[in-house]
């Protein structure tokens, strides 16, 4: 696969997550990250568009940046010559506290509601 450029940079990664056939898998690859946000890698286990993985620096930047950040598989490719297909993946960010939420309490049993 060649869809590199110069507009961009790739880190050494470590991909995990579950195949097509439900199968958790840890694999080597190489994510490349262009300018303009678009973040690629290209896997050997067969994954679903939509799939969850998450990805983690081979080499980390610095001692403690070394965490999984998880993705979403925007687009797959079909496999090349290696049997590698390219990902397209999207960044997934933690869901913030609702503004609305009310905080669970345990109700006794003469409390509870009757049914």
């Amino acid at each position: 696969m060649n869809w590199k450029s110069a507009d961009q940079s790739s880190y050494l990664v470590e991909v995990s997550g579950w195949d097509h056939l439900e199968n958790f898998f840890v694999e080597s690859s190489t994510l490349d990250w262009a300018r303009e946000g678009t973040r690629k890698v290209a896997l050997r286990n067969a994954i679903r568009e939509g799939t969850i993985v998450f990805v983690r620096l081979s080499q980390p930047l610095s001692p403690n940046r070394n965490l999984p950040v998880a993705f979403q598989v925007k687009t797959i490719g079909s496999p090349d010559e290696q049997n590698r297909a390219e990902a397209t993946l999207i960044q997934l960010h933690p869901r913030g506290q609702r503004r609305n939420s009310v905080p669970a309490t345990i109700l006794t049993r003469e409390e509870s509601p009757a049914c």
